[in-house]
């Protein structure tokens, strides 16, 4: 664990990168490790962002095992014809399984979602202005809040 000069809590993960930053998913292979990173964090939400991010299906498998809600945002291009996207989107629904709450950006990306159950869907489009996309930023209480990253 490392500390960086704006006070933020980095935690080194050894996992092999193989190709443009990309690691292999080992499934079982870091559940020690996130399992400390959970209960020393007192992480109450895993929210993963794309598909093809291994640490991120590998978090939130191990969140939801140690019964630990989980959020999977899913806003990635992958088609329905090709090898890889078959590949991709089965993984995919292997994650969203076991799953809180999945925001979809098309409801086309949110068939693939049908895993999980419908009041636990949501599609919403890519917003950069958070107000016009019905978010309530003037809500935010100052309670302490604990954020964790799982890059690729």
């Amino acid at each position: 664990m490392r500390y960086l000069s704006n006070g933020v809590k980095v935690y080194y993960l050894p996992a092999m990168v193989v190709h443009s930053a990309a690691t292999l998913p080992t499934h079982y292979g870091l559940f020690a490790i996130f399992r400390n990173i959970f209960i020393r964090e007192r992480v109450d939400i895993v929210h993963g962002h794309q598909a093809p991010s291994s640490l991120c299906h590998e978090a939130i498998l191990h969140a939801r095992t140690m019964g630990i809600k989980a959020c999977f945002t899913e806003h990635s291009l992958y088609g329905f014809a090709d090898m890889s996207s078959i590949v991709m989107n089965k993984v995919l629904k292997y994650t969203l399984s076991d799953i809180d709450h999945v925001i979809c950006v098309s409801h086309t990306r949110c068939a693939l979602a049908a895993t999980a159950a419908a009041g636990h869907r949501q599609v919403g489009p890519h917003a950069r202005d958070a107000p016009s996309a019905g978010c309530a930023v003037t809500t935010r209480t100052a309670a302490k809040r604990t954020w964790s990253c799982v890059p690729r």
